[in-house]
């Protein structure tokens, strides 16, 4: 037998779970819920992708917890002899600081901040990164320019303490340290966030993590594109302490997926086979909501919800794994007893 063969039924394509409702099948039932074309300004992948943002979550489906992703740690970056363009640096109208290779090892990610503590004609203060250019240079969504000149000799830090979580990402579902012998994590409040962050202490050992989402603060709109060149919610997993180099695949997740948003034909919509009776009810419900002001999106949502499509497709995710195994932690773990004969290392055979 080859090395490459997998046991009967793992490999076939009859019985995959996977969906095979295309976008096309999608653009033909929204044309037959409203009877006829959709109008040339309405684009039909908003339909589609809006039906899909409900079907995600309308509840928390096992299908949806994704599989395991090592997040990266970035370190904090100390910058020092920056200068900041007193010039208009682009189309955007946002501040540039450039430092010799001061961002080399610097992964950006909406949200991060640059703090400025000292320099010629420079404001101290905290100021949003907008985007990186290069490694010598980064822009800023404020000016921290005193007058119309450049800003001379930058002194500050750029506080990367939060790690990127996926694109489509929903919910935590298991978060662990890649070094777990050495760190622990504990998921915790902003507050608390906070109140460690403001302390000088030393790493306890633990690191403790909240999921916030950054916003850009000014995206840029033009005519032809009135969404935005920048877009957000961007999930970050905010850290306390402050990891003291990057490092590659630093946290360990399993979290719960949302939709993943389809703009292209070629590609089928991701849910399993038994979602697509329901995914195509709450479509054609948003499609008709849209087109007959008189139907009531509210009611023909919570009648979907109370319906036998709704409660078989929970009934069939929901039973996949029935068992988690005996209660962990708390007063109700179940008190752990060694046998005589329990060894960790190779029992040898007698002598």
């Amino acid at each position: 037998m080859s090395s490459t063969s997998v046991p009967s039924g793992f490999s076939g394509t009859l019985a995959h779970q996977q969906s095979r409702l295309s976008p096309q099948r999608a653009k033909f039932h929204i044309r037959q819920a409203i009877g006829g074309p959709v109008p040339p300004d309405l684009d039909e992948f908003e339909f589609i992708n809006e039906a899909g943002h409900f079907l995600t979550t309308m509840h928390s489906w096992k299908w949806l917890e994704a599989g395991e992703v090592k997040l990266d740690l970035r370190a904090d970056i100390t910058v020092v002899g920056a200068t900041a363009t007193a010039s208009v640096p682009s189309s955007n109208d946002r501040q540039v600081i450039a430092a010799t290779s001061a961002f080399t090892d610097y992964t950006f990610l909406e949200g991060d901040i640059l703090e400025i503590t000292g320099g010629g004609n420079l404001n101290k203060g905290f100021y949003r990164i907008s985007r990186i250019v290069s490694n010598t240079t980064i822009e800023l969504e404020d000016s921290p320019l005193a007058s119309a000149s450049d800003g001379t000799s930058l002194t500050g830090k750029v506080h990367a303490t939060a790690a990127a979580l996926p694109n489509d990402f929903r919910e935590i579902i298991g978060i662990y340290a890649q070094n777990g012998t050495n760190n622990h994590i504990e998921q915790t409040t902003f507050q608390d966030i906070l109140e460690k962050r403001s302390v000088n202490a030393t790493s306890p050992g633990t690191y403790y993590v909240a999921v916030s989402h950054a916003m850009d603060a000014n995206p840029t709109i033009t005519a032809s594109d009135t969404s935005g060149s920048l877009v957000g919610p961007t999930p970050r997993l905010e850290i306390w302490p402050a990891p003291t180099a990057n490092e590659v695949g630093g946290i360990s997740v399993f979290y719960r997926a949302a939709w993943n948003v389809t703009t292209s034909d070629v590609y089928n919509l991701k849910m399993p086979g038994y979602c697509e009776s329901l995914y195509l009810e709450i479509l054609r419900a948003f499609v008709r909501a849209r087109f007959n002001p008189e139907f009531d999106l509210s009611t023909a949502l919570a009648n979907i919800m109370a319906g036998p499509l709704f409660q078989t497709a929970t009934d069939r995710d929901g039973s996949v794994q029935p068992s988690y195994g005996p209660i962990q932690h708390g007063a109700a773990e179940r008190v752990a007893h060694r046998h005589a004969f329990d060894n960790y290392d190779t029992v040898s055979g007698p002598s």
